[in-house]
């Protein structure tokens, strides 16, 4: 996908900000930072972290934390420690995905910041009708929020969260442009070596986590059934026993799974044929990896699927 310049993608912008300003599909909680000295700015977790760190770079006077620590299991189920819940009310802005990634976006203890929340705006996708999900009734209704997973994602998150900050901040709103089509040149990097990498496009797999949907549309792969599961989750054994069924009869080879999966169920996979990929959903990563982790976990991501293939008798 062909990105804009600068001059281009400046004009549009404005009429973006013109959107958010009246009738916003995105959420500020105050109209603009009061004038001082140095604000804070808090991300929700890493990946919204990542993506702050890109936007905010060479910016005086703003300073950036992660609101959390790293959760393994996610963030779907986790309430905010009372320190948490202090700190955001002393933020002067919180970053959140959104979108039910986490389930203190709409926390009380954000009413005294500027909230922007990322995927408020953005359209997210589905798993096709006609995809097999197991573990959920058989239905997915959610629209899944992991959009960071793929390069276009996040550059529209980088612009989501460029609109809002240049609405909080119109002082800096040159810079955030600035670093928003510098993050962008780096994203269409990464769309370039998904391109090139084409090994499991049109191959039949397994989401083993819903995450995953558009790593899967990004490299190609044809989704034929999902398990509807949380992170970490474990599943029964009768439960494995129909999903390994279906694969078998629908021609399904190849598994898109967390990296921090039960060991139980990454074995059973494996141990019935499947080609288990396992990926890094990028939840156990702190402010110390800045931006530059999310580049490197996305390349190796990208590794972890290029080496599955190579060492697959199957796939060639």
């Amino acid at each position: 996908m062909k990105r804009l310049g600068f001059k281009q993608a400046y004009i549009i912008f404005v009429a973006l900000l013109l959107a958010c300003a009246f009738g916003s599909t995105f959420l500020l909680n105050r109209h603009s930072i009061e004038s001082k000295k140095e604000y804070s700015v808090y991300a929700s977790c890493y990946p919204v972290y990542a993506l702050c760190d890109l936007l905010l770079k060479d910016l005086p006077d703003i300073k950036l934390y992660m609101l959390t620590n790293p959760q393994e299991a996610g963030y779907t189920h986790y309430t905010l420690s009372d320190w948490e819940r202090a700190v955001a009310q002393q933020a002067d802005i919180v970053v959140s995905l959104g979108g039910g990634y986490e389930e203190f976006s709409s926390d009380a203890a954000f009413s005294s910041s500027i909230c922007i929340n990322l995927l408020g705006g953005l359209k997210l996708s589905n798993l096709q009708p006609n995809t097999l999900v197991f573990g959920s009734g058989g239905e997915n209704q959610d629209a899944d929020p992991y959009l960071y997973l793929c390069s276009e994602g996040a550059m529209d998150l980088c612009e989501a969260l460029c609109a809002n900050l240049s609405i909080a901040d119109e002082s800096y709103s040159s810079l955030y442009l600035k670093n928003l089509n510098n993050a962008c040149e780096r994203f269409i990097e990464l769309e370039k070596e998904v391109e090139a990498l084409e090994l499991l496009k049109g191959k039949n797999v397994l989401l083993a986590h819903p995450a995953f949907l558009y790593t899967a549309q990004e490299i190609g792969a044809q989704i034929t059934c999902a398990i509807q599961r949380d992170t970490c989750e474990e599943i029964d054994d009768s439960l494995l026993s129909e999903i390994l069924e279906y694969t078998e009869t629908s021609g399904t080879s190849v598994v898109l799974i967390e990296k921090q999966a039960d060991a139980a169920l990454r074995q059973g996979l494996s141990e019935a044929g499947l080609i288990v990929i396992e990926l890094d959903l990028m939840l156990d990563m702190d402010a110390s990896f800045g931006s530059e982790g999310y580049f490197q976990v996305y390349r190796e991501n990208l590794s972890a699927i290029r080496k599955a293939y190579e060492e697959s008798h199957d796939l060639h």
